[in-house]
């Protein structure tokens, strides 16, 4: 064998020793991962309840999350929650919601317990289980008078909309916009309703007390067969726990892989999920 032969021979071995030290630590870490074990973790009660003075109807869901750990898949811990007791009480006593199969949450009416702006609830939950969560929340209050709408854009396939009203002075307000359309799909022959998303969904009066708020609202493009009937715009003058909540949401990004973790924020003791108040102002539009 000549000289560069062995030369190469002997380059080739030390270029493969590294490599081959590199597979037998990794195939060692796979193998150590295998055996650690994760620990346990208990589904926990989840919350869902938006008191206001303009609802008709206080309504509650209650699921049960997903154990921390495992595949997740089981359709059973997605299921509602029957049985439990759910209390919400205020200045004005207290009332239970019932559960209603149909719906699959737990409901109470307006007229039996009314929800006044200015005061504070708080909800009290047990399970035949033994399981007990709890929350309290603020209703706003007061509710803005007035707002108005700049239909910038009703031709062309994507529809735009402008709204400004004017913060409430003297306090301290956050807000929540939307807006939903009224539509007939002449293909399908079926009325459709589709959210109309704003640039702002979540906006504080920070620095801009009792002045001029607006937000732009946007429906995206659909098809010549889509006509709209009538726009439905939402105000709401949310408290914190629906503000942080909202923003939490709006920062989500389930479906992406590469994106940061993002915590939901929760106000529920002992459990996970929301319990918020909000006070709502609404205008109905019908295209001309």
């Amino acid at each position: 064998m000549s000289n560069d032969s062995l030369k190469r021979k002997q380059y080739f071995r030390l270029m493969l020793f590294p490599v081959v030290l590199s597979v037998m630590f990794l195939y060692s870490c796979v193998k150590e991962v295998k055996n650690i074990k994760l620990p346990p973790s208990d589904p926990k009660l989840v919350v869902g309840c938006f008191i206001s003075p303009q609802d008709t109807v206080i309504a509650l869901t209650l699921k049960r999350s997903s154990p921390l750990f495992g595949s997740g898949n089981g359709s059973s811990q997605h299921e509602p929650v029957t049985g439990a007791s759910v209390i919400i009480s205020g200045n004005a006593g207290s009332v239970q919601l019932n559960y209603n199969s149909k719906r699959k949450q737990y409901e109470a009416s307006k007229k039996t317990f009314p929800i006044s702006g200015g005061e504070t609830y708080n909800l009290t939950i047990s399970t035949p289980q033994g399981e007990k969560v709890s929350a309290t929340c603020q209703v706003p209050p007061s509710n803005i008078s007035s707002l108005t709408i700049d239909f910038a854009d009703t031709l062309s396939a994507s529809k735009i909309i402008m709204v400004k009203w004017q913060d409430i002075p003297g306090q301290s307000n956050q807000y929540v916009v939307y807006a939903q359309t009224e539509e007939f799909d002449a293909k399908n022959e079926d009325t459709l309703y589709v959210k109309m998303t704003s640039d702002e969904p979540t906006q504080r009066d920070t620095q801009k007390d009792g002045m001029e708020l607006s937000s732009r609202l946007e429906r995206g493009r659909f098809n010549d067969e889509q006509h709209v009937i009538s726009y439905t715009i939402h105000i709401l003058n949310v408290d914190v726990n629906y503000f942080l909540y909202k923003r939490s949401l709006d920062n989500y990004k389930g479906d992406d892989p590469f994106s940061e973790p993002s915590l939901m924020y929760t106000n529920i003791k002992g459990g996970i999920g929301i319990f918020a108040a909000y006070q709502k102002y609404s205008v109905w539009e019908k295209v001309k």
